[in-house]
Formats: structure tokens, sequence, C-alpha cells
């Protein structure tokens, strides 16, 4: 129970995210380190970050499901296979997805 607990609280993190997200008016980041895009280099900023946002709300809702096996499986149990490979998963399609928004997004020069 502990566990799902946590793994809860980072999907409430990644909710957080998307809610503040939705509400910026300068565009929004994604990766650590890694200076947001300028306004000016953004062609829609409400769409851009609405998009964003999207993201973050539906990686929330897929780590929860993958924490799913942790209030009905033991310690041990090998069902949780599906949790790690979902999490590492769910991880690179945000990063692919995000560079897919940003591109989408880039104002035309």
């Amino acid at each position: 129970m502990t566990a799902f607990l946590l793994w809860s609280l980072c999907a409430v993190i990644f909710l957080g995210i998307g809610i503040t997200s939705r509400r910026s008016t300068q565009p929004v980041g994604f990766f650590a380190n890694v200076k947001s895009p300028d306004a000016k280099e953004i062609s829609d900023v409400p769409a851009y970050n609405h998009a964003v946002s999207r993201m973050w709300i539906i990686s929330s809702i897929l780590l929860e499901l993958l924490g799913l096996p942790f209030l009905f499986f033991g310690q041990n149990s090998p069902v949780f296979i599906i949790t790690y490979l979902g999490t590492v998963f769910l991880c690179m399609g945000m990063m692919i997805r995000y560079t897919f928004i940003e591109s989408a997004y880039k104002a035309k020069k």
C-alpha cells in the first residue's frame, strides 16, 4: 500500500505540472537543464502550452494505471515487469511527443 501511495504521489506531481503548464502565459519547457523556448520562437503560445499540458495529464493517468499492480500483487511478483517496462516506455514516449509538439509550434522564420 505504501508503494502505491508513493507511486500515486509521482502521478499527482505529473498532474500538477500539467495544470501549471495549462495556466502559464509563457511557453513551458520539458527537459531539465534546458532553457524553455522563447515566446518569439513559438507560433501560438496558448495552444503550445495546452498541448504540453495534455501530454503531462495523459502521462499522469497512464503512470497511475501502471502503478495499480502495487495494490494487488506481492513484492516480488513477475507482474511488475509490466510496470517497470511501461514506465520506461512512458518516459520515452513523453520525450518523443514533446519533440513533436515543439516542432509543430515552432515559429516559421
